[in-house]
């Protein structure tokens, strides 16, 4: 084509916002161009220098694009994805803590790789993920495929459970698993996984465990993209207030009802209140109303429209208080909610992270918000937003100042590790649907300090190798000292801590037993 020449563009409803933005490029790079009729449709006249100019600045803003709409931590995150891959690595888990945009990274890494000609398969296990995944991805420039639409695009989003009950995955060069501590578990998520072998597997997750508190498993490395402390100095998440029991109580205590304790500590605040069960749940969000606070429940067998109008009524500030017991968590975007209400237990770290890091993310004149702890979980796990060291061996999450043990609800009857129903796998002793007692009052939620629940596992063992060598000593069993344990950290002592304690134990049990017997010898006289 020769210069001068000139070409036709029609104008429609999806070419307007282009056009727009076409005519002020050419306006402020002095282009000539002019609108007219042709065949009764409007059309865009210009220069054939014009397009190829147009062509090349879009060209590289496309191709720039990936990197230059993330944040510092998000492109380092991305150029060391870049790097592991380079160097032969295909299991890559990427960590992040939550609102920090591991869909934006992983979104920017789909777009550089779809610009080599690979294709992508995303998976996630909630209608929320995917949704977020396709707008992530547009954002990106992705036209992704997803629930029947744009079946032939080079990048799919979909549910592990989609994928699992066609028995086949789409074919793709990257897949990027999405809250892949799911991996851990049996069934869809992990043949998902197994249909990747030899691929590269991008890991999105905020807590890299299992639910039993161990590592995960099938990643070669991983990238911790940023500690909370970095996105705290950044503004990216916000500080946390929180407010606690002086102890940690049992899985059947709170401190206070969740209504007094929001009435006498956030009143007026966008409120998400988790409960043990159901049941719970359901009676809080009525204490609520009885109170005068519009409040609703959102559980697992919410209807999808009930649960999508309850939360947009919460985005309105026409429901203050929404309760629920663990379905608000992983893929809940709510950057209003200035009150987490934790009316719960929390036995692993990875489910505290999760319903914790739900009132985390920024909003317009919020500068903080506020966990209300009635069970004093933070005694376990730490402050929402204190730093964590992360592993691929061993346990999974542990705080960067302290190396807490694994805590788990146990059964009132063989003391078995109990599952999310709250039934033991063990002896079957059903410890589900009660409603836990109030032992205190709102006057008992004090700021949260760090206190025993900070110290290491040397140091439990020695606080647990004295209540034993006391116990020894008068002839009782271990057994007290187990129970006293449990009543400090809420858990009883896993098994390194019972070793050390055990070793301890007996060498002061043996020294004050000679030292008795030299004295009844006369030694010591």
């Amino acid at each position: 084509m020769r210069d001068g020449d000139t070409h036709r563009v029609r104008l429609g409803v999806i070419e307007a916002g282009a056009f727009l933005f076409l005519r002020l490029h050419l306006f402020f790079e002095r282009r000539q161009f002019f609108i007219g009729e042709a065949d009764g449709q409007r059309v865009f006249f210009l220069s054939h220098e014009c397009v190829v100019t147009l062509v090349v600045r879009v060209v590289k803003c496309y191709v720039d694009r990936p990197l230059r709409t993330l944040r510092e931590y998000q492109k380092r995150t991305f150029l060391a994805a870049r790097d592991e891959v380079a160097q032969g690595k295909k299991d890559i888990l990427i960590v992040s803590p939550t609102g920090s945009g591991k869909s934006t990274m992983g979104s920017a890494i789909c777009a550089s790789a779809l610009q080599r000609g690979k294709r992508i398969a995303w998976f996630g296990h909630r209608r929320e993920l995917e949704k977020q995944a396709v707008e992530t991805l547009a954002h990106f420039g992705v036209q992704a495929g997803n629930r029947g639409f744009y079946v032939a695009a080079p990048a799919q989003v979909m549910s592990y459970q989609a994928a699992a009950k066609r028995g086949e995955v789409p074919d793709a060069d990257i897949a990027v698993l999405d809250e892949c501590h799911h991996l851990a578990e049996e069934g869809d998520w992990k043949r998902v996984f197994d249909g990747y072998e030899g691929k590269i597997r991008i890991g999105l997750t905020a807590t890299p465990e299992r639910n039993d508190g161990q590592a995960l498993v099938g990643f070669d490395t991983m990238i911790v993209a940023a500690t909370y402390s970095e996105l705290l100095a950044t503004g990216d998440i916000l500080p946390c207030e929180v407010l606690a029991p002086k102890r940690s109580l049992s899985a059947k205590q709170i401190t206070a009802s969740p209504v007094d304790a929001y009435l006498a500590k956030t009143p007026g605040t966008q409120a998400l209140c988790f409960a043990p069960h159901v049941k719970a749940a359901s009676d809080y969000a009525q204490q609520f109303r009885d109170r005068g606070v519009p409040a609703a429940v959102v559980e697992a067998t919410t209807p999808t429209h009930i649960r999508d109008h309850t939360i947009q009524l919460y985005l309105q500030r026409k429901i203050k208080v929404i309760c629920n017991v663990a379905v608000l968590t992983e893929g809940t975007d709510l950057p209003l909610t200035e009150t987490i209400i934790m009316a719960r237990n929390c036995g692993s770290a990875g489910l505290f992270i999760q319903i914790t890091g739900r009132g985390g993310r920024p909003s317009p004149g919020k500068r903080h918000y506020t966990l209300i702890d009635l069970c004093g979980v933070t005694h376990v796990h730490g402050s929402p937003t204190e730093d964590r060291l992360y592993s691929l061996e061993g346990v999974g999450i542990r705080l960067a100042r302290a190396m807490p043990a694994n805590v788990g609800a146990t059964c009132k009857v063989c003391q078995s590790e109990l599952d999310e129903s709250g039934r033991c796998p063990t002896c079957g002793s059903d410890n589900s649907a009660q409603m836990p007692k109030v032992v205190g009052s709102v006057d008992d939620l004090k700021p949260w300090q760090k206190a025993l629940q900070t110290k290491t596992t040397d140091e439990r063992a020695v606080m647990l190798g004295k209540w034993w060598t006391a116990g020894r000593l008068k002839g009782h069993k271990d057994g007290a000292g187990m129970y006293r344990y449990k009543g400090t950290f809420r858990h009883f002592p896993p098994a390194d801590v019972r070793a050390e304690a055990n070793r301890l134990a007996s060498v002061a049990v043996a020294l004050v037993r000679w030292a008795e017997a030299m004295q009844g010898a006369g030694e010591f006289q």
